[in-house]
């Protein structure tokens, strides 16, 4: 075959290699060029599902899998004759080939009519083509992947994560950080100004101090801080970090993780404030209250009931505290159990 057939078919391949969006449009593509490089009369990429071989692409004569036998082609990247079915033997099937391809993609098996074929340095190019862009679209894909699963699980965690270059001040946020500052994912460019102007201005101060003393010492670091989404909606983050430095000792990154804890904060404070009302109350009344623990044990007495005991009775059981009577409401105390 002329030379420059022969390139002019590399380079529609390398074309083909560089556009295609997925492994199996790849395939499909390829084979009429490899079919043309080895002068093949039939090519089938199969893939083995236990003890049966199923073709999923094909071009040329039609051929059965069920006697194919292809242990031997184990290997990425090497073509090598296998044994011939005795149902191609009968169709004139003269020699077979095989490479195993990339990633989950099969086994490429080659067919002649004749004995011994012409195999041309250009189709162990192309072959070896193949298996790069095949390797690269299984490699993006598994990162696409994985890309995915992390936004997912930063999503269901309320979490995110920010890479930034500080000689730069480009920073890297996960999708879901600018979901977090209440922004559409990639809509800026987080920078180092751009993240202060974010932060409620009563906390931005004592942010900035604990990053300035990350960069001189280059110790991890974590922090609560408060920030203000677009609409005025104040959430609370926990953030933690390293700051990565140069051989020169200089920072060069920094990076971590933020997490909203803004319901755990509410929860708290609305927990706090109920607990300061019961205070309140209890101090207040007019009678005296205790306030006792499962076992019986004064945890709490308020004023009046101070006053009535003479002393606090604080950790002692109420049976050490009150006669009977008093048990009985003789002395007008009244108790409470958390």
């Amino acid at each position: 075959m002329d030379t420059t057939i022969h390139e002019g078919q590399l380079i529609g391949l390398a074309g083909l290699s560089a556009s295609a969006a997925d492994p199996g449009r790849l395939i499909s593509g390829a084979l009429p060029v490899l079919a043309a490089l080895a002068g093949a009369d039939s090519l089938l990429v199969v893939q083995d599902e236990g003890d049966t071989l199923l073709p999923e692409h094909h071009l040329g004569t039609a051929l059965d899998t069920s006697e194919l036998v292809l242990d031997a082609a184990g290997e990425v990247g090497r073509l090598i004759g296998v044994p011939i079915p005795l149902a191609w033997h009968h169709l004139g099937v003269r020699r077979v080939s095989a490479q195993r391809l990339p990633g989950h993609c099969g086994v490429l098996v080659l067919a002649w009519l004749e004995a011994s074929p012409a195999l041309t340095p250009s189709l162990e190019i192309a072959l070896s083509m193949l298996d790069t862009a095949i390797g690269r679209l299984e490699a993006q894909g598994a990162l696409a992947d994985l890309a995915a699963r992390v936004d997912n699980a930063q999503i269901l965690a309320n979490m995110g994560d920010y890479d930034w270059h500080i000689p730069s001040d480009t920073n890297t946020w996960s999708d879901q950080l600018f979901r977090i500052y209440g922004h559409e994912p990639k809509s800026f460019n987080p920078s180092y100004e751009r993240f202060l102007s974010l932060i409620h201005p009563e906390d931005r101060e004592r942010i900035s101090g604990l990053h300035q003393d990350a960069y001189s010492t280059g110790e991890p670091y974590s922090m609560i801080e408060r920030i203000v989404r677009p609409h005025g909606e104040v959430r609370y983050l926990s953030s933690n970090g390293q700051v990565v430095m140069d051989e020169a000792g200089a920072p060069v990154r920094m990076r971590g993780t933020c997490i909203d804890i803004t319901d755990r904060v509410l929860a708290e404070a609305e927990r706090e404030l109920s607990a300061a009302r019961f205070r309140a109350l209890v101090e207040s009344a007019p009678d005296a209250l205790l306030v006792l623990d499962d076992d019986g044990r004064v945890l709490e007495a308020n004023p009046r009931a101070l006053e009535l005991l003479g002393g606090s009775p604080s950790n002692h059981l109420i049976q050490e505290v009150l006669p009977t009577q008093a048990l009985k409401g003789g002395l007008g105390i009244e108790g409470t159990r958390l």
